[in-house]
């Protein structure tokens, strides 16, 4: 199965150099900055759940086929068709490779490629000339970091824009199963149809910190590996508190991340 798994992961990345740049996140200094908001004085949060755009421009990168981490880091495109989560071979093909989804957040990828994307990150934003700060640092979130991301820094509540799971005129502020019917959403449960269920990473509205998502559309994972926080779009509200945790074993399409900055040197 191991092997299997490694042959469509090298697959993937055939065809997505089929398709050239088009999906390719570039970085400069500046765009890295503005992705991420002001947390505390030393502490920033990504704006967005990391897209598989930016993902694909982290694994195009020559230092990532040396490394013996690139399987690792290789997104498990076959979680797409393993049950309990969802069967879909269009989305196992599709999803992490397409324009339309490029800036959907990457899915199937596991804590140690997302720690690697973090470091790659970190080693880029520090060698670059014409930045703010003289040195970062990007990581995965504790889950103390996380919930103080998330709180809303005016009004508090059990989620991220407060008590209600509603804004004023009756619409879902979250990509969540709410069970009932929305007109013009796609809150409602739709098994094993993730195509729909999925949302861009900036979508819905932001939370106090200009944050997009953070409750909801997908799960985020946070160190210590093993637990992700925000609930995702096939989860009930009670996975969407800012307390609420939940455990996970591996890769999975309901789960993705965001990534943290230090400010270590302005």
């Amino acid at each position: 199965m191991k092997r299997i798994v490694q042959v469509i992961c090298l697959l993937v990345y055939a065809v997505a150099n089929v398709y050239g740049q088009e999906g390719v996140f570039l970085w400069d200094a500046n765009k890295i900055e503005q992705t991420v908001a002001k947390i505390t004085d030393t502490l920033y949060a990504g704006k967005i759940e990391v897209t598989n755009a930016m993902y694909q421009s982290f694994l195009e990168e020559p230092m990532i086929h040396d490394n013996p981490q690139f399987l690792v880091a290789q997104i498990d495109s076959t979680g797409w068709v393993h049950p309990p989560d969802f069967h879909s071979e269009e989305l196992m093909m599709t999803y992490h490779l397409m324009p339309q989804y490029r800036e959907h957040p990457v899915v199937n990828v596991s804590f140690e490629g997302a720690e690697l994307f973090c470091k790659w990150l970190t080693e880029k934003y520090n060698a670059m000339p014409s930045k703010i700060y003289k040195k970062v640092r990007f990581r995965m979130p504790t889950e103390d970091e996380w919930m103080l991301a998330a709180r809303n820094p005016k009004i508090g509540g059990i989620y991220t824009n407060g008590d209600s799971l509603k804004d004023a005129n009756g619409r879902y502020y979250y990509n969540f199963d709410s069970n009932e019917p929305e007109e013009g959403g796609s809150n409602t449960p739709r098994p094993q149809h993730a195509l729909v269920m999925l949302r861009p990473s900036i979508s819905n509205p932001e939370n106090g910190f200009g944050l997009y998502n953070i409750c909801g559309n997908v799960s985020e994972m946070i160190t210590p590996k093993g637990y992700t926080k925000g609930g995702c779009f096939r989860d009930r509200k009670e996975a969407l508190q800012i307390a609420g945790k939940i455990m996970y074993r591996g890769s999975s399409p309901a789960i993705g991340f965001r990534y943290f900055m230090d400010i270590l040197e302005q």
